[in-house]
């Protein structure tokens, strides 16, 4: 009996799957026993020598100066209150949260009127 699964929740395949096959760019790239497997076999398989280069070095954020955006207890009537953070020059802000818990509204301009 064969079942296929698709998936790249890694941790699922571990769980339920007997061998992994891997296919890339619509052409067969592997497949292997999941008790000889281990995540990082499986993404070099999805991702060829992709996944073999190696990231560029992080540079060190330099946080002692002015933030180049500084947000301090902003508040929408009703939908969030008292949300604060600063950004400093080479950073990146990332909002998340989950549904209906207004990450999408702190990111909206229109803050002039209040909602029904």
């Amino acid at each position: 009996m064969t079942i296929l699964y698709i998936t790249h929740r890694m941790n699922e395949l571990f769980e339920i799957a007997d061998t992994c096959t891997v296919l890339r760019d619509g052409q067969f790239a592997g497949s292997i026993e999941m008790a000889q497997a281990s995540p990082a076999l499986i993404v070099e398989m999805m991702f060829g020598e992709t996944a073999k280069a190696k990231r560029p070095a992080r540079k060190a954020i330099d946080r002692s100066g002015s933030p180049v955006l500084e947000v301090n207890g902003l508040t929408r009537y009703r939908i969030f209150a008292d949300v604060s953070f600063e950004v400093h020059r080479g950073e990146i802000l990332g909002i998340a949260g989950l549904l209906g818990a207004g990450r999408t509204e702190v990111m909206m301009r229109d803050f002039r009127r209040r909602p029904d």
